[in-house]
């Protein structure tokens, strides 16, 4: 097992996590959780999807992209976590796992409809806006260039042709 993640996210306990611009640090999102986990790559290596982080500053709105800032507002109903998705399916696998809730985006670190949605028009849910969101995202079968493991969203009604222009961000955990 090749561990890309360095020693950071294998021996640090956090609950508080924010994926930022390297290019400007007012360009980031970060969430937190309610408990504390031993590890990222324990989460990662059990296949867990968790779903209870709550924004505490930032926006993916506001991140660092190259693209329509049209197609770049979340969904209301977002959580933030781990190995989460934004529909029920699972024809996208993350980190290995086959992720119960990966089908569109699934990303390693994101947020994601809660609950996922099997319906594209469930009742109170815009259907233009970002629905799933992560790093270590691939979108749906992985079958373009644009659709392998990055950072991803899925925009309800765009797919993802107008948000995998994301610029180089970093992860933090604390």
């Amino acid at each position: 097992d090749e561990n890309a993640m360095g020693v950071a996210y294998t021996n640090l306990p956090f609950n508080d996590v924010m994926i930022g611009s390297i290019n400007d640090p007012e360009k980031h999102v970060a969430w937190r959780h309610p408990r504390k986990f031993d590890s990222m790559q324990e989460i990662i290596q059990n296949c867990e999807s968790i779903t209870d982080g709550f924004k505490i500053s930032g926006d993916i709105s506001e991140l660092d992209y190259g693209g329509d800032a049209r197609y770049h507002n979340p969904c209301t109903e977002l959580v933030y976590g781990f190995l989460g998705g934004d529909w029920l399916g699972t024809t996208t696998t993350v980190a290995g796992c086959a992720a119960p809730r990966a089908h569109h985006t699934g990303g390693v670190v994101g947020a994601f409809l809660d609950p996922p949605s099997g319906d594209r028009h469930r009742p109170g849910q815009t259907k233009e806006c970002i629905s799933d969101f992560g790093l270590g995202a691939g979108y749906h079968k992985l079958q373009t260039t644009d659709d392998k493991y990055a950072i991803n969203a899925h925009w309800w009604g765009k797919s993802n042709d107008v948000t995998h222009n994301w610029k180089t961000h970093a992860l933090f955990v604390r």
